[in-house]
């Protein structure tokens, strides 16, 4: 059995390799919503900062309900969700220092944007599930000779899970 510590290396390392989360808020009426964000910096305790506009509806979702989830999946090979808490920073030194020209897209007024803040995400429970060595072409070949011979299939949660509680 893993220890946390090593658990939480491995997920440091697989959250490196994602540019996109689904960063997960609760609605007002308790639903919940869901939205693609670019993730702007990953900690060494596997939180992560996002950049938004102050005037954007999660920022009162957050107000309201600080639980979020962030969801990552990478084709085929590796899937995560975080379980924590979401803070906003009105910090322009933290903005400048995790500030990308890839993020003019969404900011076209750039990083001095009177507007922007920081999500910040604390974990405090991580899943996740790797199937590295499981690529498309192993998993047909894995499934095929599960349905020839009547077997079931090895899941993802077979291949890598684990489950990491912080705080």
């Amino acid at each position: 059995m893993e220890t946390n510590s090593v658990q939480l290396e491995k997920v440091h390392a697989l959250l490196g390799e994602y540019s996109t989360a689904m960063l997960i808020t609760y609605q007002g009426d308790g639903t919940l919503h869901a939205r693609p964000m670019a993730i702007a910096d990953l900690s060494v305790g596997c939180g992560l900062r996002f950049i938004t506009n102050d005037e954007s509806p999660k920022m009162q979702e957050i107000q309201t309900n600080s639980h979020v989830y962030v969801v990552c999946q990478k084709e085929h090979s590796s899937y995560l969700s975080i379980a924590g808490a979401a803070s906003v920073v009105h910090e322009r030194e933290g903005i400048e220092a995790v500030w990308d020209d890839s993020f003019l897209v969404w900011f076209p007024k750039g990083k001095e944007d009177p507007h922007l803040v920081l999500i910040t995400v604390t974990p405090q429970r991580i899943e996740y599930w790797e199937n590295h060595e499981m690529n498309r072409v192993s998993h047909l070949w894995e499934a095929a000779r599960s349905y020839v011979n009547g077997e079931r299939t090895r899941t993802q949660s077979e291949v890598g899970h684990g489950v990491v509680t912080l705080g």
